[in-house]
């Protein structure tokens, strides 16, 4: 996945859902930005101080309940997929119809699943 210095692919909800399921499926995945794969960027120290705070800040930050979708109904979909468990029992179109996932637990896991992921060289499974 290509990043740019704002990690913006990583807040887009569907962005976090394909990482959730590369990993799930024991796929290769990496993370590449303008000095190359952040593997090497990392265990070379290629990138300033500056760069690899901002990468690891960036990295910690990444949360579900803020990631972005152009479309409300698809990031509503994608929610009702990766939320906690006693979510997904309920019909999503009552979750549509209020537009919210209101809980501070709503995405706990998929959060410290994905975040843990992202954070462990060597990015892959």
């Amino acid at each position: 996945m290509i990043l740019d210095e704002n990690l913006q692919a990583l807040r887009r909800v569907w962005c976090l859902f394909e990482v959730d399921c590369v990993f799930r499926l024991g796929k290769r995945f990496d993370l590449i930005n303008d000095l190359g794969p952040l593997q090497a960027v990392i265990e070379e120290s290629l990138g300033s101080a500056t760069q690899l705070r901002q990468l690891e800040d960036g990295l910690a930050g990444i949360l579900a309940r803020h990631a972005e979708s152009s479309i409300d109904t698809d990031k509503l979909a994608i929610w009702h997929q990766i939320c906690a468990p006693s979510l997904q029992k309920l019909p999503l179109n009552l979750i549509m119809e209020f537009k919210s996932f209101d809980g501070a637990s709503d995405f706990t896991s998929f959060d410290f699943r994905v975040r843990s992921l992202l954070a462990t060289p060597p990015f892959s499974s």
